[in-house]
């Protein structure tokens, strides 16, 4: 049976000679070719991590309102950004029939870790009642809606839900519709679990409205802003 210290005996070899060779190996290699490398797998992880994380495309035409990052003791869970405006949404549009925009808010969330959908909906139905939004048969009709919508989510991808002024809200996996939910008072409690004044992530509520001082502001600052460059494109058409 062979001894176990026998096992770990480093073999008797050259040193010098063993070194030489090596660095002559080394040398061989040029330095660039690494570097190369390197760079082309990173560039590889951030276009595909972009491409993963792109918002729809109809949040060109919103107003940022501001952006920030969520925090569970010490580990980060998402980055958030909330944009303001007014546009038709998909809803509303009917053939041959000309809908006038309407307020809308886009709270958009890039995930930096991966999460059920189940547990987003247990975290839901917790900061409800614990800010007492709607009663009990609401908040159980909401989860029940929510719940048909959600999907699990990876690290990268980005959630974005669009509140229409009514409280519809659409919910978007990067840029596709994956759902719809359609209820009165919706819109209001979800968008609550971020920007009631009595929310976990205070800091991240006072990033995201940035200017509004209360989430009730919101819309009305998005038809100000669209009204105010709506203004300034008819004075720069008139010079």
């Amino acid at each position: 049976m062979l001894q176990r210290e026998n096992i770990h005996t480093p073999l008797r070899t050259n040193t010098s000679s063993t070194k030489a060779t090596t660095e002559k190996r080394i040398n061989k290699t040029p330095m660039n070719r690494h570097t190369k490398l390197i760079s082309a797998a990173a560039v590889s992880c951030l276009l595909s991590f972009s491409a993963a994380a792109e918002l729809p495309g109809f949040a060109t035409q919103l107003n940022k309102q501001g952006e920030g990052e969520y925090s569970w003791f010490g580990i980060s869970l998402y980055k958030a950004g909330l944009w303001t405006g007014t546009m038709v949404t998909s809803e509303m549009q009917t053939d041959g029939m000309n809908v006038d925009e309407v307020p809308v808010a886009l709270l958009s969330l890039e995930y930096t870790r991966n999460i059920p959908g189940s547990r987003i909906i247990d975290v839901t139905a917790k900061e409800w009642r614990r800010l007492g939004v709607g009663d009990d048969r609401q908040q159980e009709l909401w989860l029940n809606k929510l719940a048909a919508v959600l999907p699990d989510v990876s690290k990268g991808d980005r959630l974005s839900s669009l509140v229409a002024e009514n409280g519809t809200v659409s919910f978007y996996l990067d840029k596709e519709l994956i759902g719809r939910v359609d209820e009165p008072g919706f819109g209001n409690a979800f968008l609550a679990i971020w920007l009631h004044p009595e929310t976990r992530a205070d800091e991240l509520r006072d990033e995201l409205l940035g200017d509004s001082a209360t989430q009730e502001e919101l819309f009305t600052t998005a038809s100000q802003d669209d009204a105010e460059q709506g203004a300034n494109n008819a004075r720069m058409v008139a010079r």
